[in-house]
């Protein structure tokens, strides 16, 4: 559960910028866009300094790049998925993870693009990238699933909003566990987020989707979130669901409501280049 938590960490600091979910297959995007150059190899074991690495996928003007990417991440990144979407039919060697032995199912990407190309057009471009070099082709669904639908609690929420000029510094020193809950979970640290990348750290964390239906907009300031590991009885950490309404003012309950599920209906492993 810990190495769970942490990569949520990773990923929720990403994902806002992604927007909503692609909900359209790369057939019905129009116009079809590409990359102007791309390569992939695999990652492997043996690569990184010391074992160093930067998983997941980074964007920069003119470049994507990553050094250890899953087709999992990938196809993250190309739908705008925001981690509550359901995926189906992924193969089992897509969901490799850096640093174990099936890292050898990890990709080292480079694509380059025109400097001006926005996050959501490098989606598209990747969507083609993957059809092309992974063969994958996948299509969305709506459907009534179980759901967890995000609130807020009594009271009102205690969200703040985000402002770049009064948002406290980052304190990454601050990610830590105390001595009395050594293994516990660690959600985020400290910035501005949307309520979308909220809801997909939660669905990550509670295995469920998650529905936003409290009406915030915008974007919210989140200091470390911590809360007591599953085997630590005596924390001084609050449980997840009493940090969420104690210091976010929110809470969640179980429903049945629509979810899109991204369904893979083919995947390669892809060849060198």
């Amino acid at each position: 559960m810990r190495c769970a938590s942490l990569l949520a960490l990773a990923v929720l600091v990403v994902l806002p910028a992604y927007g909503q979910p692609s909900q359209q297959s790369p057939s019905q995007q129009s116009p079809k866009l590409s990359f102007d150059a791309a390569s992939i190899h695999e990652w492997g074991p043996r690569q990184g300094p010391s074992g160093q690495f930067a998983a997941g996928l980074q964007f920069a003007p003119g470049r994507v790049r990553s050094q250890c990417a899953s087709l999992q991440s990938l196809v993250f990144y190309a739908y705008r998925l925001t981690g509550s979407e359901p995926i189906e039919g992924m193969p089992a060697w897509g969901n490799a993870s850096c640093g174990s032995p099936d890292s050898r199912d990890t990709f080292v990407v480079e694509a380059s693009m025109p400097a001006d190309t926005t996050r959501a057009q490098s989606s598209q471009m990747l969507q083609t990238l993957l059809a092309e070099r992974f063969k994958v082709s996948a299509h969305f669904e709506t459907r009534q699933l179980p759901v967890f639908a995000l609130r807020t609690a009594p009271g009102g929420s205690k969200l703040k909003p985000s402002d770049p000029e009064k948002d406290p510094p980052n304190a990454p020193g601050s990610i830590g566990c105390p001595a009395d809950d050594t293994h516990c979970h660690i959600g985020f640290c400290c910035g501005s987020a949307t309520m979308t990348a909220l809801t997909g750290m939660l669905s990550r964390t509670l295995g469920r989707p998650v529905i936003d239906k409290t009406g915030l907009t915008g974007s919210y300031y989140f200091g470390v979130m911590k809360w007591a590991g599953d085997d630590s009885p005596g924390s001084s950490l609050p449980s997840l669901p009493a940090l969420f309404r104690e210091e976010l003012g929110l809470e969640w309950k179980a429903e049945t409501g629509p979810v899109p599920v991204l369904v893979i209906d083919h995947a390669e492993k892809p060849t060198a280049n």
